[in-house]
């Protein structure tokens, strides 16, 4: 990796409040669909005013996860953000190893970024005097006119043999030819995400038996019937749904089913979401009205099973 792709994954993070000068480095380590997810330092969310007014590069950004005290990390989320590419995690790292890194530093109004290369030097390890937590970590030595400056903490350590992460910078030591660096593998104590494949995995593995027993006996006794499936957003919902209408709802692929997302639609009542989505399943020319929509479904309905399917429901 050369010192120009790896400044392609950092990206600056400031305060939304002009009087707040604050600044500090983060790095994309997962990116899917114009969703980006950064790793920081905790004090660099702290030092720009909180959760509440961090923004990186212009945009609005979502704490998700910070070790505050104790782990001197934070995961942030950018919607709508697809341009910066994404650095891989190691799980290595030795001493004398080589490494890359990229920050931001002060150079007048505005922030420079700049790379720097060095070695990494002794395992160290940080004890939380709060919970008695340790943290593992690394000392850095930037040999020659590298230097490590205010601004670069949350900077990614790449190991230059492998270009992976292997670290975080948290902290520089006088005019910065030291510092430390926490050790990647210590992320893991505050955040671990599941890929889809995991996901699709553990789903697999779930029977869903009480689930499973009330949608029968809902479908066995009732010509007319209504299911809620609850909970947080991306818990499985629609997984679970398509379970129990794919293996237990009796004539599924002769059904009508009919999928309205209540989600995108800002401030619009509700009879006007299902008119103009219904008319779409219902082969109408132009939106319809709720009493329209209801005798769509009542004629559906006296030769087809019909399935509503409300998504994002509030």
């Amino acid at each position: 990796m050369t010192p120009e792709d790896l400044q392609k994954t950092v990206a600056l993070i400031t305060s939304t409040d002009p009087k707040n000068r604050q600044f500090g480095t983060g790095f994309v380590f997962r990116s899917r669909s114009a969703t980006a997810h950064l790793l920081t330092c905790a004090h660099v969310i702290k030092a720009v005013g909180g959760s509440e007014t961090v923004q990186i590069e212009g945009r609005k950004a979502i704490v998700i996860v910070t070790g505050e005290e104790w782990l001197d990390l934070a995961v942030l989320r950018v919607e709508g953000w697809g341009r910066k590419e994404e650095l891989k995690l190691g799980e290595a790292g030795e001493q004398n190893s080589e490494f890359l890194t990229a920050g931001f530093q002060e150079y007048g109004n505005t922030r420079l970024l700049k790379s720097l290369s060095g070695k990494l030097e002794n395992r160290v390890e940080s004890i939380s005097q709060k919970l008695g937590e340790r943290v593992r970590g690394w000392e850095l030595n930037l040999p020659g006119e590298s230097s490590l400056q205010r601004g670069y903490s949350g900077a990614p350590i790449v190991e230059t043999k492998s270009n992976q992460v292997i670290g975080v910078v948290s902290h520089r030591e006088g005019e910065g030819k030291k510092g430390l660096a926490i050790d990647i593998k210590e992320l893991g104590k505050i955040w671990k995400h599941i890929d889809s494949e995991q996901l699709y995995r553990k789903l697999c593995q779930l029977g869903y038996q009480q689930q499973v027993k009330l949608f029968q006996r809902l479908v066995s006794k009732q010509n007319l019937a209504a299911l809620l499936i609850y909970g947080p957003p991306e818990y499985g919902q629609k997984w679970l749904l398509n379970r129990l209408l794919t293996h237990y709802f009796p004539g599924i692929e002769n059904s009508k089913v009919v999928n309205v997302s209540l989600k995108r639609r800002g401030r619009s009542p509700s009879t006007q979401v299902l008119g103009r989505d219904f008319h779409r399943f219902f082969g109408f020319e132009n939106p319809v009205t709720l009493e329209e929509a209801t005798q769509a479904v009542y004629q559906c309905w006296q030769t087809r099973n019909l399935v509503l399917i409300f998504h994002d429901v509030d």
